[in-house]
């Protein structure tokens, strides 16, 4: 759960540059998430929303929070986290690049995209791994940069991208499995 509240925490932090492309009563609202965020990590509401979840799943005692979470600890996830959707948002705008000449002033919008679509795509349910919601929301963020097409195209790149280097991390850890068995 703190994982989880860190990762959509820094997503949102890294969205604020599409505040200004936001309707002004969207803008309040996208403003609420990091704040609900940050409630949720307090360890005191988070201990109380998890005893609530485990009285009506009629589950017995509840499960203690870690203890010895520091601020400190809070904050390395974040800048690990904040990290990663930087590495994100520069292979948004590698994968820009090669469907026109951008500026590094575009890599706002790519880190915003790439950011509030993974985290939309993972809260759209009926769509697996997000399938079509990140790069659709990508492409509307990233549509001024390139236009639509061009940004659909760029996000779809990245999502093949995404899929190979998958499989082959899948594959090489297959191999190297098979291979300590059999010795």
């Amino acid at each position: 759960v703190i994982s989880q509240a860190l990762w959509m925490l820094t997503a949102s932090l890294c969205s604020l540059p599409v505040l200004t492309l936001l309707d002004p009563t969207l803008r309040y609202l996208v403003l609420l998430l990091p704040l609900s965020l940050l409630l949720l990590l307090h360890p005191r509401f988070l201990q109380g929303l998890l005893r609530l979840g485990q009285k009506v799943a009629g589950r017995g005692e509840p499960l203690p929070l870690p203890s010895g979470l520091e601020p400190s600890f809070y904050l390395r996830m974040a800048a690990l986290y904040l990290l990663n959707w930087s590495l994100a948002g520069l292979g948004v705008w590698f994968c820009l690049r090669a469907f026109g000449p951008i500026g590094g002033d575009a890599f706002p919008l790519a880190l915003a995209a790439i950011a509030l679509g993974t985290v939309a795509g993972f809260i759209a349910l009926f769509a697996p791994v997000g399938l079509g919601v990140r790069e659709g929301l990508g492409a509307v963020i990233l549509a001024p940069v390139l236009g639509p097409e061009a940004a659909l195209l760029a996000l779809l790149l990245l999502r093949g991208i995404t899929v190979a280097v998958d499989l082959s991390t899948a594959l090489a850890s297959m191999i190297a499995v098979s291979r300590r068995q059999t010795f």
